[in-house]
């Protein structure tokens, strides 16, 4: 079973200046981490940590500032098996969370579906159906509301068939129910489905050819109310996974994944479809390389595409990240590949979206074959350069762990509750000076977990006045924050 550990990377079209990375205490699933902008501009980033290597692991949820600075953290640690589908922004800065959960591992799993406030806080959650051997995406209908569309085992035939479901926004309940387009002996593709221009839907999966012995990639095409306008197969004489789908803002269709050529080697796929779903061209890439996947093509605002994957080479286990950019016909105008600098496996930028400064921000994820803990910094300026370092993990390079809150009230008089979030488990301390450097109070250490904490301090004895406040993790200052007491 392989860990990984989740890394953001900051990639900037136009200067090195303002880069940040964060990688995770312990170990994060390559499974459907992805990240999202808010309409504040703030990034959140969804991720599954593994708890203790034994395929017991939770959902967490990052909210960052454009510098990288940590405002929340959010873990669904209810002790069993439960990983992130997707995520999606909606209406007022809430968020729709959907996730897998199963008390005793995969096979018998039920589907959670979660409305989340800007602090992720629950608003409502619903448990759904039991559905086994099924993946799940969420996007916006027309009217508001969410729709999921997941794979389902018909248990009279043995087949499998994608589902649409249609989810009331204000309170989760399920609105209508269909299933769409035709059964298959095994869909192995994670649907996803995509908002049609006109006004209708499009989901994307994969099927197993039995008779051929190979993966092939098919739509269904299906109005508001679920029911099926077209079906069609859209790969024939080679294996194809499907990774992503996006959509232009001209309405064509982004797809991403690999094909296999040969066994075990597996290329670079992107294509990209018309509106009316005709194929417009159809790439494969990388052909003298081992085991390559494009995990992600995207529109960016100046109307070239930006294309994150990885590339593994037959003279080598690593694998190098590549970032490209090409025009609206798939011919590639500028590639940079970040090649592995140490013996840490596998490497994957796995989501990528543009800022509203012409930026882009990525999550990726660093597998190590000895389970040790690297991050990856990788910065791009608008004509593909790069400039990369890997760093040791360790507590000068995982400040951003921890964070103080702040106080509250504040001012105060005389007691007052201090907030600080942490990314890891950690005993801390709490101390207090005065405006002379002068410390006038320590705590003992405190036992934290993951997430919001909060130590409540009594300064009764203390005159009026400003005072710094401070986290100490391991002995060391981590962060700081000023209070006023006013008797």
């Amino acid at each position: 079973m392989k860990c990984f550990v989740l890394v953001i990377l900051f990639l900037t079209y136009y200067s090195f200046s303002e880069i940040w990375s964060y990688q995770t205490d312990g170990y994060v699933y390559f499974l459907n981490n992805q990240i999202i902008i808010d309409s504040d501009n703030n990034y959140i980033v969804g991720g599954n940590i593994e708890i203790d290597r034994v395929s017991n692991f939770y959902p967490v949820l990052y909210k960052y500032d454009i510098n990288g600075n940590l405002l929340t953290l959010k873990d669904f640690n209810i002790q069993q098996f439960e990983y992130i589908e997707d995520l999606i922004l909606v209406e007022n800065n809430n968020y729709f969370l959907v996730t897998t959960i199963s008390n005793s591992g995969p096979g018998n799993e039920v589907t959670r579906i979660i409305k989340l406030n800007p602090n992720f806080d629950i608003i409502w959650q619903k448990e759904i159906d039991f559905l086994p051997n099924c993946g799940k995406t969420a996007l916006l209908n027309s009217d508001g509301d969410y729709l999921i569309s997941y794979v389902k085992q018909k248990p009279t035939t043995n087949k499998c068939v994608l589902v649409v479901d249609k989810i009331d926004k204000n309170n989760g309940e399920l609105i209508w129910r269909h299933e769409v387009g035709p059964s298959y002996e095994e869909i192995t593709i994670r649907p996803i489905t995509l908002c049609n221009s006109d006004s209708s839907f499009v989901t994307f999966s994969g099927y197993w050819d039995l008779d051929k012995d190979i993966n092939r990639i098919f739509f269904v095409k299906h109005d508001q109310s679920g029911n099926l306008l077209e079906s069609r197969v859209l790969t024939d004489s080679t294996t194809a996974i499907l990774i992503s789908v996006e959509k232009t803002r001209s309405g064509e269709f982004l797809l991403s994944g690999q094909r296999r050529l040969s066994v075990p080697k597996f290329k670079s796929m992107m294509m990209k479809l018309g509106s009316n779903m005709n194929v417009l061209w159809d790439r494969t890439e990388d052909i003298n390389n081992k085991n390559n996947a494009c995990q992600k093509l995207i529109e960016a605002s100046n109307s070239t595409l930006i294309a994150i994957g990885f590339k593994n080479s037959e003279s080598s286990i690593n694998s190098d990240i590549y970032f490209r950019n090409l025009d609206q016909d798939g011919n590639i105008l500028l590639e940079s590949n970040i090649k592995s600098q140490l013996n840490i496996g596998e490497n994957f930028l796995v989501d990528v979206v543009e800022t509203t400064d012409n930026d882009f921000i990525t999550v990726g994820a660093l597998y190590h074959t000895d389970y040790s803990a690297k991050a990856l910094i990788a910065v791009f300026d608008k004509d593909g350069n790069h400039n990369v370092k890997i760093e040791e993990s360790n507590e000068e390079n995982s400040v951003k762990r921890y964070h103080l809150i702040g106080n509250y009230p504040n001012p105060y008089n005389p007691s007052t509750t201090i907030k600080y979030s942490l990314e890891v488990k950690s005993d801390v301390k709490i101390l207090v000076f005065n405006g002379n450097g002068e410390k006038l109070f320590e705590s003992g250490l405190i036992s934290s977990k993951i997430g919001e904490n909060k130590f409540e301090l009594n300064t009764n004895s203390f005159s009026s006045g400003t005072y710094i406040y401070s986290l100490e993790v391991n002995g060391k200052t981590v962060d700081s924050k000023s209070m006023t007491l006013i008797k």
